[in-house]
């Protein structure tokens, strides 16, 4: 049984070299892959440890292509591996709308560059 489990941890480590785009789409693929793993160990505090946690951190923060929301996730305290997901989901979209109005900002600048540009040939 040991090897099954073994086998189905390096598929998943396989599998998951290609990261999907979206963050969300790589978590619950991540999670689908692992639910057929039973990885728990008892602590010595007699409750009963998820490893699947564990590894799906480990897995989801090493496969994360942005090295800044990598980076971000790496310097946080967070240990959940659900508070480690949702930070980077925020992360992702806060990158994604700070592009968006830089795109806009800079759209609205030459707009009023052609203006100004316009007005100091008409009055030449």
């Amino acid at each position: 049984m040991e090897t099954v489990y073994l086998g189905r941890y390096h598929s998943i480590s396989v599998d998951l070299k290609t990261f999907i785009d979206s963050i969300s789409d790589y978590v619950a693929d991540l999670q689908r892959d692992i639910a057929e793993c039973e990885f728990t160990v008892a602590c010595e505090c007699s409750k009963n440890v998820s490893v699947a946690d564990i590894f799906l951190r480990a897995q989801f923060i090493r496969n994360i292509k942005d090295s800044w929301i990598k980076e971000q996730i790496l310097q946080s305290e967070l240990t959940d591996f659900n508070e480690i997901v949702d930070k980077a989901i925020v992360l992702e979209t806060s990158k994604i709308d700070c592009r968006k109005l830089s795109k806009s900002n800079t759209t609205g600048l030459e707009d009023i560059n052609k203006i100004t540009k316009r007005n100091r040939e008409s009055k030449t």
